[in-house]
């Protein structure tokens, strides 16, 4: 079936008009969602609206789901011609507050969007839990999930393309494909004593959550504009770091990748996380904030919460995407083994 996009508003297609799908699963997964504290969810398949649930037009704060916008802004500007992957710390005149080594500012874009630079500076919103000591590994040599190489995305990118990040969020992203919610003043930055390299904040809503996942689901093309390059779209879901339990000590972790600031999961998932019986690619932030697409059903999940220091976890979002994914439509020849038992 031909995809959609959405207008002004999303096409409400509902679970109860679409041959194949389980209302009763999806009422599951709705009840799921309520008990545990999810704010908004929108289940997204061919362009149109099979469920949602929830406030989906309350900004919430998107926490680590900003570093996968900021993939695509960078995207943009690397096909523009502003920006190259092999660019060096150096050539960009990039440093901080304790002073980078030439090896240090050898490191490329390229490395800090794969969390591979091998700086392990203190930054803006720092968790210096495992964070290696300074000097442990070389640029490109070790993966590190590290704010430090997220933020300074964040300045290579505005110093790139002259123009703040929500303005290149509206520019972009907002504008082409018409968000219903977002306003310049939902992204701002937040600078700290740790580092010159502020953290950009971002609110965004459930139903523009979905129309970024969307376009994402389209090899990024929107309405017939190629809006992200789809090589981009491609390289950047793609687990340039196929299994990061290789460099942590957590099972969990077991087929979890990591590409361009997006997450990976195999078809088997990982033990506690997100697991639906398809391969797929997320954004994940702290304390609930999803947005996650399973090409193989054509389909997007949004969700998100109020606040996140009380919100869920990777453990009950693989519930509600194990329900979702039951109660679709399986494609020809695949046995989902979750909805089989």
């Amino acid at each position: 079936m031909e995809s959609s996009f959405p207008d002004l508003t999303w096409n409400i297609q509902g679970d109860r008009k679409v041959s194949g799908w389980s209302g009763d699963n999806l009422d599951k997964a709705e009840a799921l969602a309520e008990s545990i504290g999810s704010n908004a969810l929108m289940v997204i398949q061919h362009g149109q609206v099979i469920r949602q649930w929830g406030d989906i037009q309350f900004k919430s704060s998107m926490a680590s789901v900003r570093k996968s916008i900021m993939s695509a802004l960078i995207g943009i500007a690397v096909n523009e011609g502003s920006l190259s992957l092999e660019a060096t710390l150096a050539e960009l005149a990039i440093d901080d507050k304790l002073l980078l080594t030439a090896r240090e500012k050898s490191a490329t874009v390229a490395d800090l969007l794969n969390c591979r630079s091998g700086v392990y500076h203190p930054s803006v919103y720092d968790n210096p839990i495992g964070r290696p000591a300074r000097a442990a590994y070389a640029p490109g040599e070790y993966w590190f999930y590290n704010n430090w190489d997220f933020n300074v995305l964040g300045s290579i990118h505005r110093n790139a393309v002259s123009m703040s990040t929500s303005e290149a969020i509206e520019t972009h992203l907002a504008a082409p494909l018409r968000m219903q919610d977002f306003q310049r003043p939902d992204c701002f930055l937040l600078e700290g004593g740790e580092s010159i390299h502020p953290v950009y904040k971002l609110r965004m809503s459930c139903r523009d959550l979905a129309r970024f996942g969307l376009l994402y689901l389209q090899g990024g093309k929107w309405k017939g504009r190629q809006v992200i390059p789809e090589q981009w779209i491609l390289e950047s879901t793609f687990p340039h770091t196929a299994d990061i339990s290789s460099y942590t000590d957590f099972v969990k972790h077991k087929g979890r990748g990591y590409g361009y600031m997006w997450w990976t999961a195999t078809v088997d998932g990982f033990a506690k996380g997100i697991y639906s019986g398809f391969s797929c690619f997320y954004a994940s932030g702290y304390g609930g904030q999803f947005l996650v697409v399973i090409p193989d059903l054509d389909l997007v999940v949004a969700h998100t919460v109020a606040c996140v220091d009380q919100g869920i976890s990777h453990e009950q979002m693989g519930l509600l995407l194990q329900l979702i994914t039951a109660a679709a439509p399986q494609p020809h020849g695949h046995s989902n083994h979750i909805s089989d038992s």
